[in-house]
């Protein structure tokens, strides 16, 4: 899953999507009664470990806010906000833009694009398929794409997963500051990575790499036979509620994403 902006734009800070931070101060984690030292029979009884003392809660609020509206103002932080004490909400604020161009303000119910926080959920995909016994993660990748470069030969699914496969990144290909704000299929992706060689052997170095997380879920498709968004509606969305998490639908609640094609 490689989420790009839907619009072009001069915003270095606001690359791929705006960040949504989340704030959470949590308060009296005590009372761990279940937290037990391993039993010694010779003992006779298990003693409880003793309670952890509260964590310090943010009282400046007002201070906080103050400096969240100084960044949202100018254009430095997009987001939501959460200071929560145990089940007790002390701040909840967004600060910044939902678009640019009108100006529209952030709501608290704006869905935000993960861009590569989305790579958890592929993952996810991958290891459900291989409990489900219709992979492994010691597969060749070359049993799932085909063709496949003799170079990719050695690749195995796990190498993808750890960023160890060798396969360059996308970003570091000439022509991606204008070609990440064009929509691709998977298809076109596994192409594009077929005419790089590998920049060292499979395992022996780690290189963070979007192009091995575009064929793993190339290869969720191949085993599927759905797209990769519709088995992760079925098998992830839909049965844990996530009603508002998803690829883009178009709806207007979606904050618009940029990017600086000057990268």
């Amino acid at each position: 899953m490689f989420h790009v902006p839907r619009r072009a734009g001069n915003h270095p800070r606001l690359a791929l999507g705006f960040l949504v931070v989340l704030l959470i101060t949590v308060i009296g984690l005590i009372g761990w009664g279940t937290l037990r030292k391993p039993h010694d029979p010779a003992e006779g009884t298990v003693e409880s470990l003793p309670p952890r003392p509260p964590v310090e809660v943010v009282e400046q609020l007002p201070e906080l806010k103050a400096q969240l509206d100084r960044w949202g103002g100018s254009g430095q932080f997009t987001g939501g906000v959460l200071v929560a004490k145990g089940d007790q909400v002390l701040y909840r604020q967004v600060h910044g833009w939902a678009d640019r161009s009108p100006m529209k303000p952030l709501a608290l119910n704006s869905r935000f694009r993960l861009a590569s926080v989305s790579k958890q959920f592929t993952a996810a995909a991958i290891l459900r398929l291989q409990d489900d016994g219709k992979l492994s993660v010691d597969d060749p990748v070359c049993k799932y794409i085909q063709p496949c470069p003799a170079a990719w030969a050695p690749i195995r699914l796990h190498h993808l997963l750890s960023h160890t496969s060798g396969i360059p990144d996308l970003m570091a290909r000439p022509g991606w500051g204008l070609r990440r704000v064009t929509p691709a299929t998977p298809e076109e992706l596994t192409a594009d990575s077929m005419r790089y060689g590998l920049q060292f052997p499979p395992g022996t170095k780690v290189r963070y790499d979007n192009a091995g997380y575009n064929l793993l879920g190339a290869v969720v498709e191949t085993i599927t036979g759905m797209g990769l968004h519709d088995y992760l509606q079925q098998a992830f969305f839909k049965p844990l509620g996530m009603t508002d998490t998803g690829y883009d639908d178009g709806q207007s609640d979606v904050v618009m994403g940029y990017a600086n094609l000057a990268a």
